[in-house]
């Protein structure tokens, strides 16, 4: 479900937790496919509320903005599972 409502002193769990978060796929075999196009897409991992739960959605794109947005979340997913070890 969405947590919009929570006040923004609200905890968040860990990065890839949270609605909104999101994330590259570097490496992985759809991500090699979508290089191997040469198009100038990635895959995008983004945590989404669908049909009222909060979900872990995939997806291709070239836009600009969003992959701008993902490789910031990528960075901060990355140094968040380097803390963990």
């Amino acid at each position: 479900m969405s947590k919009d409502w929570l006040a923004p002193w609200a905890p968040r769990g860990p990065y890839g937790t949270n609605e909104n978060d999101c994330w590259l796929a570097p490496g992985s075999d759809v991500q090699k496919l979508m290089d191997e196009r040469g198009r100038g897409e990635v895959l995008v991992h983004e945590m989404l509320v669908k049909d009222g739960e909060l979900q872990e959605c995939l997806y291709v794109t070239a836009e600009p903005e969003m992959i701008e947005r993902a490789t910031r979340g990528h960075e901060q997913w990355v140094a968040e599972q380097a803390a963990r070890q």
